[in-house]
């Protein structure tokens, strides 16, 4: 069985593996960074990185962002030592599935949407597992790619959002 972290977001309800969250803190102030995706907010500075942040909501493609509020949840994800936070509207808490029940996974190619597969849960039904890997693949303008490190140097030379 593995364990998942229920996301909800615009009506739907995502999921993602616990194994790639780091933790989950309050909405926090952040810089902002040029050029950068509507959904890319800002980088966050936490235990002396530079943690990219998006919204969920708009990476998905779900409509504009709801209010961002002190109280607002934000997932700090991991994969292959990037992190990245997720600004989510709502945790309703953590399920099991059995490994063989994420479906349709061939649904979702490397040039599609950023999830795994569809798994089934009791209480909630059907929901899509976010691919971390995917989420972390973070663009700015036409074709560069910043790493984890890029991100940590430019944290200091940036405006805080205001």
């Amino acid at each position: 069985m593995n364990k998942i972290l229920l996301i909800a977001t615009h009506t739907i309800h995502f999921g993602i593996f616990l194994e790639h969250v780091v933790r989950i803190v309050p909405l926090a102030q952040m810089r902002e960074i040029p050029k950068a995706p509507p959904w890319f907010i800002g980088l966050l500075e936490l235990a002396g990185k530079g943690v990219p942040v998006m919204d969920l909501k708009l990476r998905l493609g779900l409509g504009q962002p709801s209010p961002y509020l002190l109280t607002t949840p934000m997932v700090v994800i991991t994969w292959k030592g990037k992190q990245a936070g997720l600004i989510v509207e709502d945790l309703p808490g953590v399920c099991e599935i059995i490994q063989g029940d994420l479906m349709q996974t061939e649904l979702f190619t490397h040039d599609g949407p950023p999830f795994l597969g569809v798994a089934r849960t009791e209480a909630n039904g059907c929901i899509l597992v976010l691919d971390p890997a995917r989420l972390l693949e973070i663009q700015l303008g036409e074709e560069e790619t910043f790493s984890q490190e890029a991100m940590s140097q430019l944290i200091a030379s940036l405006p805080l959002l205001t």
